[in-house]
């Protein structure tokens, strides 16, 4: 097979004009980079079924169009369940989703301490507001609102790899920005 043989020439040769296209439907590079991964992962696993009668090129770019379609819909479905962060919201202890708040030692009701919080706080959800809408979707599911990952992986329609990739880059983006906007 054409495909199983040369795998790493087929990224090199096909990689810049799947961007293209992946560019020009989202405009969002980070999107289309994942789903361009999804691409080749799913080439490689269906490499068994591509019999020759089209391109290569052909073939995984109808596998990419898939792709964007599916996270379009998702985009989609997601628009309507995803709400702006707020820094009341996150500095609630009252509320449920802020059970990791009840861990946080007491400050004596010391106004500097308060004030710094709400400041960091504020800056926080800046920053978390900041990070590409899935990023921001996962991060907060798993970090402030405690879903186990494979809750977040089936309602998002992820595989556990892409779900811990996603999140591990919005914490070194969060991680940055902080730096950038809080430590600086």
């Amino acid at each position: 097979m054409v495909i199983e043989s040369n795998f790493q020439s087929c990224i090199t040769e096909h990689g810049d004009y799947l961007f293209g296209f992946a560019m020009s439907r989202l405009y969002d590079e980070e999107a289309a980079l994942d789903l361009i991964q999804e691409t080749y992962l799913a080439a490689w696993k269906n490499r068994l079924t591509f019999d020759g009668r089209s391109a290569l090129r052909t073939w995984l770019v109808g596998i990419l169009k898939h792709k964007i379609n599916d996270y379009i819909r998702y985009l989609v479905r997601q628009r309507d369940l995803m709400r702006e962060i707020t820094v009341e919201t996150v500095l609630d202890k009252n509320s449920d989703n802020n059970h990791w708040l009840q861990h946080l030692p007491e400050r004596q009701n010391c106004p500097e301490a308060q004030l710094h919080n709400r400041q960091l706080g504020e800056v926080l959800i800046f920053c978390i507001n900041q990070l590409p809408a899935m990023q921001k979707e996962l991060f907060t599911k798993r970090e402030l609102a405690d879903y186990d990952t494979a809750t977040i992986c089936q309602v998002h329609e992820l595989t556990s790899g892409h779900a811990y990739v996603l999140l591990h880059r919005a914490k070194t983006a969060l991680k940055e920005k902080l730096e950038t906007h809080w430590l600086a």
